[in-house]
């Protein structure tokens, strides 16, 4: 396998885990937290249990458990709110440590392709 073949897979790989979150699942749990955006104003209740349901459709979702501590906060549930943080906080940690290898790999076969084009380079 050539180094540009090899860079290619890695670019796939680093695109498919970005691409990860838009799984049937991941999308109806937005679907979700939009609906619970637009029942936080009316009924807060309504858009907890709907944060609340997108949670278990996608608990890596950062942003609806961000969603779902805010309406905790709205509604002065502080210790559910407390706990709604600490896995949005851990959720996207996790997101950012996935990142984080994705590009490290990237970094060492664009280093390993350039090395080997001056390698081939007659000098």
């Amino acid at each position: 396998m050539s180094a540009t073949q090899v860079t290619a897979t890695v670019l796939a790989v680093f695109l498919g885990l970005a691409g990860v979150a838009c799984s049937r699942n991941a999308i109806e749990a937005v679907n979700l937290a939009i609906d619970g955006d637009k029942a936080k104003s009316s009924n807060l209740e309504d858009a907890i249990s709907k944060y609340d349901q997108a949670t278990k459709i996608d608990p890596d979702n950062a942003r609806i458990w961000w969603k779902l501590a805010l309406a905790y906060e709205k509604k002065e549930d502080w210790q559910k709110m407390a706990s709604a943080c600490s896995k949005a906080e851990e959720t996207a940690e996790r997101a950012d440590r996935k990142k984080v290898h994705a590009i490290t790999i990237l970094d060492r076969v664009m280093l390993l392709n350039s090395s080997q084009k001056r390698e081939r380079v007659p000098g």
